[in-house]
């Protein structure tokens, strides 16, 4: 993305001519710069000279004498100048004419184009949110299918034991008392149990690879989980009976009890998915697996889905 810069932009600011200008002189002077929001270190700055016997007058009747000019320096109450922008034409001026600060379609351009580098769309490379959030990159902001990013927590609540082989029963462990109780569901270390869940994809979703990251601990034992999973995706007329085939999602090798343990894996949704579709995801620990070696259920906390 290219870089527009803003001008300086300043209020109320008014001053005289000091001596009269042609209609193509490029060096002014005022009675204060300073008067005008200017000083030595401005390089990019609009101001309007008015003819003092025009100034105020009804615009239908007797409509101001006037020319806008881009400072460009200022040395003093010495302004270097840009004659005739934003569609005025240079003018004679005498002594004492006035010279403002005012609102310019030259002015709004210029945000505008520093805002949507052009373009009808916000264009921003950051944005400092609240004071301590920040949006950044060379993100379209409001453009479907561009550099969008998406994420979605399902908590054990909201998972379904599956029919076949379900998964352990939600049961609310009290990991602190008086201070945390987390859901979980618990995964045998014996038996392959499985649970399903299903969520509609944003509008705007544009085929990126979605990120899984299973959220789950162990209340004891040691060793690894195989975690397995299935994600498939369903729009209209689609048939639902579709047989699935799982796909290894990680081996997670626990830390330590009772720590959170966050798994991570980007894959591929099974279908043409595309914004507003249904997306159903079976998860199963392959405990029969020779790669899982946890001897104690693990629990199952919650799943955040993600793309980018």
């Amino acid at each position: 993305m290219s870089t527009v810069e803003f001008p300086e932009i300043f209020n109320n600011g008014l001053t005289l001519l000091s001596g009269a200008i042609s209609d193509s002189a490029t060096s002014i002077d005022v009675d204060s710069a300073l008067a005008l929001g200017l000083d030595n270190s401005t390089t990019d700055a609009y101001v309007t000279i008015i003819a003092p016997s025009t100034f105020g007058f009804n615009p239908f009747l007797t409509p101001e004498t006037l020319e806008v000019i881009q400072v460009t320096a200022v040395s003093g109450d010495t302004l270097t100048v840009t004659r005739g922008v934003d569609g005025t034409t240079g003018v004679e001026f005498g002594d004492n004419a006035y010279v403002m600060t005012r609102n310019n379609a030259a002015t709004l351009q210029r945000v505008y184009d520093a805002l949507t580098d052009g373009t009808d769309s916000l264009n921003i490379d950051s944005i400092l949110i609240g004071g301590d959030s920040t949006v950044s990159g060379d993100r379209l902001l409001g453009a479907t299918g561009v550099d969008k990013t998406w994420s979605h927590f399902i908590p054990a609540s909201a998972i379904s034991l599956a029919a076949t082989n379900p998964a352990g029963a939600l049961v609310v462990q009290v990991m602190a008392s008086g201070d945390t109780e987390i859901a979980m569901i618990p995964f045998d270390a014996s038996t392959n149990e499985l649970v399903t869940t299903a969520f509609i994809m944003p509008d705007d979703y544009d085929g990126s690879n979605m990120t899984i990251d299973l959220y789950w601990t162990a209340l004891s034992g040691t060793g690894a989980v195989d975690w397995s999973f299935w994600i498939k995706g369903f729009t209209h007329d689609d048939d639902l009976t579709v047989a699935h085939g799982f796909n290894s999602f990680s081996t997670a090798t626990l830390t330590a009890l009772n720590d959170l343990q966050i798994t991570t894996a980007t894959k591929t949704i099974s279908g043409s998915v595309v914004g507003g579709e249904l997306v159903t995801l079976l998860l199963q620990r392959a405990a029969s697996a020779g790669s899982d070696t946890l001897n104690a259920d693990a629990q199952l906390i919650g799943i955040k889905l993600s793309y980018t």
